[in-house]
């Protein structure tokens, strides 16, 4: 079984990962590419930013980024009191830049490479959203990291009480992606809630705009001229479902961020539960049709060549590269 936490606030670390995958490490070589008032000791592994949004990383020459073998990039860092962009650059413009929105608060994110363009990575950069340090522990390229789809991918565990927008628990579409989250997938949410509480999900686009989670709409007692619903106080876990469109949603690396927000609710636990988790009549791997979705979470009949996809056999989760 393999239980990957990716956001705790009393976890050392960020993310459990196999130790099968392939890896390279490129921690060494962090420095050599930035801007701003920025410095890095070696020595430590930290990043000093004078100002904000300032970046520091990794620089490759033509012919240094080439990763196809590899399909996402990792950093592990010390608990951060400043947020920051992770960012993927590629030489060809014609691909898009990759970009994860990092809340404060974090020790580490994932970004995907895209499946076009890491043969020629260009940079990869850690953009500070104000003055401070952050401190790597760990830099790295994987790819092929499986999942075990019955055991719930825990997003937050800890004690917040939320607010409408500085104090909500945040979900990355690096935390997204990492999960494997598909459509089918459950969000679950563990909480205690006072009196006249208020909750609502609603997620960031690229110019700081917040938009109501398509999955809140649908919920009995949703009140559309507050756009929340109010959480029961008899209760301490709610769950959604969530389709191809909030998915689609959750994992848009253009989008800065899902927020779970609110008043008089206290979140303690965020997971992600496998639409695949507790299904009974699958017996073995071998014997279990096998089920491909794209990295935004839709399921595709017949994946290409070339393609990264996610694969699904019964109780086994795995990114795959199709030859």
């Amino acid at each position: 079984m393999i239980k990957r936490l990716l956001f705790s606030a009393v976890a050392a670390t960020a993310m459990a990962f196999s130790a099968n995958a392939a890896e390279l490490d490129i921690l060494p070589t962090c420095g050599s590419g930035g801007w701003g008032s920025t410095s890095y000791d070696a020595a430590t592994h930290t990043i000093t930013y004078e100002g904000s949004w300032e970046g520091r990383g990794w620089w490759f020459n033509e012919g240094e980024g080439d990763f196809a073998n590899y399909d996402e990039f990792v950093l592990v860092t010390e608990e951060t009191t400043i947020g920051y962009n992770l960012v993927v650059q590629y030489r060809d413009k014609t691909y898009t830049d990759t970009s994860i929105s990092v809340p404060a608060g974090r020790t580490g994110a994932t970004v995907p490479l895209d499946p076009n363009g890491k043969a020629d990575v260009q940079q990869i950069y850690i953009q500070s959203s104000a003055p401070g340090t952050i401190v790597l522990k760990a830099a790295y390229l994987r790819n092929e990291v499986e999942v075990d789809p019955n055991e719930p991918v825990v997003l937050f565990e800890g004690s917040k009480e939320i607010d409408w927008w500085g104090n909500a628990v945040d979900i990355t579409a690096g935390d997204a992606a990492a999960a494997k989250l598909v459509a089918g997938d459950k969000l679950v949410i563990e909480y205690t809630a006072g009196a006249d509480n208020g909750f609502k999900a609603i997620y960031v686009d690229a110019s700081w705009g917040g938009h109501i989670m398509p999955f809140m709409t649908k919920l009995e007692g949703y009140q559309p001229e507050y756009e929340t619903i109010n959480l029961p106080t008899d209760k301490n876990e709610i769950s959604f479902t969530l389709d191809e469109e909030n998915v689609e949603i959750f994992l848009n690396t253009t989008y800065h961020n899902v927020k779970l927000c609110g008043d008089k609710v206290t979140i303690t636990k965020v997971s992600i539960v496998h639409a695949a988790a507790g299904i009974a009549d699958i017996t073995t791997d071998e014997n279990a049709p096998v089920e491909f979705f794209n990295l935004q979470g839709v399921r595709i009949a017949e994946p290409a060549a070339g393609q990264i996809v996610i694969r699904r056999q019964g109780n086994k989760v795995s990114k795959v590269f199709v030859k």
